[in-house]
């Protein structure tokens, strides 16, 4: 007895094979195709396992400036630019603010506007609290500090170290933030310092830009000022 297979079965198989070669889309045929180069390139590519690395978008990593606000000789809010990490958090622009002002800060004002001065106290101890109010950033000073009896022996001086804080802060505060309330007390339940804005009056609720005039500088008024005359010759001419 040998090992072929009966014809009925042999024919079935047959039949089968022809069958599923057709529905994978290979015509059946006894003849062997020949692929030409770009057929097999696109082949050898299209079969390629190779997983591509994830490219990292450099300005990811870019350093990024943030707005620092001091004062200038004749009591005028001054803003300059400081370098932070990639993200900056509140903490490192806090941090930078109760370190005060710096040569890179004097020069980039310029010497005829200087020299720059901060009205934060060295031992404020700036720091970010958690808030139960997700729309309100809470800052915390030290209480040996006194800033809350500031508000009342030196109200100029209180308010000055407020707006510092305050324009520092929004500026880099994400847009669902409204404003920033200033503590002495790590308690959850304790109270806020009432501030006072620049009209000398109490601020309702979080303090933002417009209760300090939109933090305007004096390098903001220089501008218009330069504006102006410009446009002065203009017509004059």
């Amino acid at each position: 007895m040998t090992g072929r297979a009966p014809r009925p079965i042999l024919a079935i198989l047959l039949a089968v094979w022809s069958l599923t070669v057709a529905a994978c889309g290979i015509p059946p045929s006894d003849e062997v195709e020949s692929l030409d180069a770009a057929e097999y390139q696109e082949l050898l590519q299209g079969a390629s396992t190779t997983v591509e690395a994830a490219t990292v978008d450099p300005l990811d990593n870019e350093p990024e400036l943030r707005r620092l606000f001091w004062f200038g000789p004749d009591l005028s809010l001054e803003a300059v630019s400081r370098t932070f990490g990639p993200d900056p958090l509140i903490t490192d622009v806090l941090n930078a603010l109760g370190n005060g002002v710096n040569e890179t800060d004097q020069r980039q004002i310029g010497e005829e506007f200087g020299p720059l001065t901060s009205k934060i106290p060295p031992d404020l101890g700036l720091t970010l609290l958690e808030n139960d109010d997700p729309t309100s950033h809470r800052i915390n000073v030290n209480p040996e500090a006194d800033l809350r009896s500031l508000s009342a022996s030196e109200p100029v001086r209180f308010r000055q170290i407020v707006i510092q804080i305050v324009c520092t802060v929004m500026g880099v505060s994400k847009d669902n933030i409204v404003g920033v309330q200033i503590y002495d007390d790590t308690q959850a339940d304790a109270e806020p310092i009432p501030l006072i804005d620049a009209d000398g009056q109490t601020i309702v609720g979080p303090a933002n830009q417009s209760d300090f005039g939109d933090c305007r500088t004096g390098a903001d008024d220089r501008a218009e000022a330069t504006e102006a005359l410009e446009d002065g010759g203009d017509t004059d001419g």
